[in-house]
């Protein structure tokens, strides 16, 4: 089932920094939530409409533990959009917003590199940076994971997202007058741009059934959004590209989580050479591009004694991070196995760890 998920208020989503009352005044929020928390609004959804199942949760009984989220995609008007590929770079001063892809060449440099190429920025001559929270349409996306393209026009997340700044103070349960020294401050997030397009979140996903529109409760504070059956002409989906030569990208849309840190648990820690998951296709990681971790926590819908408990803090790649994989043996027709599946170690039913399979 695919749904568009479109947030009636500001939103809220807290990131793994801690926030404790009376200590802290300001509450940081992220921009877009993680896939823990559409994975909460999903099970929430369904509890809503079936209650009488909700002492069922997080039991062997749990009516939505074969809840899976395929994928998530970002949508604002008719255009679909992904986090950009972090192989992708700007020129620093530059006030158009294009994006290049970097070089991949041999690794001749003696440094604790260990691997076979690296990655370069695609001029000498020019001053390049990363782009943050940016964005590829479909089509510009598309002509990345099928190399038919070497530069792209990218948006930023900023484009459509209004910050909201939030004052508020605890009150006392018992007297119901404000707590002294707890003032704080949050940063709420309005998914609307300056043309009054609203951003809003594709999600796909099987194992529970849900009226095809309807409210639901997203981020802190539960604020609303509303959700409906997308048209299918809206729904685009990206192919796994006929890979002719030997190498080939592996892209995150989603962040992922790796025992092995920045590496994948089926790849060799010395070597470098592993199979992909659900193939006998093995490879080699001859170059990444990654990004500064991200620390992604959650809770969970109902723990001990009713109530809801902290989950495990993960710390996992940012989306847009890349692999470069060689092909050491296997049929490349295998790649079909990990095109648009999840291969995060944990919590991969949630949506974490969703990839792309690209070519060089």
């Amino acid at each position: 089932m695919i749904i568009e998920i479109i947030p009636l208020d500001p939103l809220f989503f807290r990131d793994g920094r801690s926030f404790t009352a009376g200590e802290d005044t300001w509450a940081s929020s992220l921009i877009l939530p993680y896939p823990s928390v559409i994975y909460g609004a999903l099970r929430t959804a369904y509890f809503s409409n079936h209650p009488e199942e909700l002492k069922y949760a997080n039991t062997e009984e749990d009516p939505t533990k074969e809840l899976k989220i395929k994928n998530i995609l970002y949508k604002s008007g008719s255009e679909v959009y992904y986090p950009i590929p972090l192989d992708c770079l700007k020129e620093k001063y530059s006030k158009e917003k294009d994006a290049f892809t970097m070089k991949l060449v041999d690794n001749e440099i003696i440094s604790n590199l260990r691997t076979e190429k690296r990655l370069e920025k695609p001029d000498e001559g020019i001053f390049y940076e990363r782009i943050n929270d940016g964005l590829l349409n479909y089509l510009n996306f598309k002509n990345y994971i099928y190399n038919t393209e070497k530069s792209f026009i990218y948006s930023t997340i900023a484009d459509f997202v209004l910050r909201e700044p939030k004052i508020g103070i605890a009150r006392d349960k018992t007297t119901r007058s404000s707590k002294e020294g707890r003032l704080y401050r949050i940063n709420m997030m309005r998914w609307q741009n300056t043309s009054e397009e609203k951003l809003g979140i594709l999600v796909d996903f099987e194992g529970i059934e849900i009226p095809e529109e309807g409210i639901i409760k997203l981020g802190g504070e539960g604020r609303a959004a509303r959700y409906k059956k997308p048209e299918e002409s809206e729904v685009k989906k990206i192919n796994v590209p006929n890979i002719e030569e030997d190498i080939f990208k592996m892209y995150f849309a989603t962040p992922t989580f790796f025992k092995n840190g920045w590496l994948a648990s089926w790849i060799d820690i010395e070597s470098y050479e592993g199979y992909l998951p659900n193939t006998k296709v093995r490879v080699k990681l001859v170059a990444a591009a990654i990004g500064q971790f991200m620390n992604i926590g959650g809770f969970s819908i109902k723990g001990k004694n009713g109530k809801p408990y902290p989950k495990y803090m993960h710390r996992m790649l940012p989306p847009g991070s890349v692999y470069f994989l060689r092909i050491l043996d296997g049929d490349k027709e295998e790649l079909k196995n990990v095109h648009l599946s999840s291969v995060s170690d944990v919590r991969s039913n949630e949506g974490f760890g969703i990839c792309y399979i690209g070519k060089i």
